[in-house]
C-alpha cells in the first residue's frame, strides 16, 4: 500500500477534510496538508505507517507523540486536535 492508497483510505474515513499536499515523510507515518470544510480550519494530518498498526510498540510510540504534542502550547508548534 503506497501514500496514494493510504490517501484514499483517509479521504474515505475522513470525509470533512479536503486533502492537499503531503507535507513530509518518516519511518513512522505521513503528514499531509487538509482543510477542515465545517471547521473552516487549515490542519496538518498525521498517520501512523499501515504496516505498523497492528505493532503495539509502534502505536504506543505514536500516541505518546500526540500526548506530548498535546500538552504543549506554542505559536509554532501545531496543535493537536484529535
Amino acid at each position: 500500500m503506497g501514500v496514494e492508497s493510504d490517501l484514499a483510505a483517509l479521504r474515505d474515513a475522513l470525509r470533512s477534510y479536503d486533502f492537499g499536499d503531503v507535507l513530509g515523510r518518516g519511518s513512522w507515518g505521513t503528514v499531509v496538508a487538509a482543510h477542515h470544510r465545517g471547521l473552516n480550519r487549515a490542519v496538518a494530518i498525521k498517520w501512523l505507517r499501515p504496516e505498523l498498526v497492528d505493532d503495539a510498540e509502534a502505536r504506543a510510540r505514536f500516541n505518546a507523540e500526540a500526548q506530548v504534542l498535546a500538552s504543549l502550547d506554542h505559536p509554532h508548534i501545531v496543535r493537536v486536535y484529535d
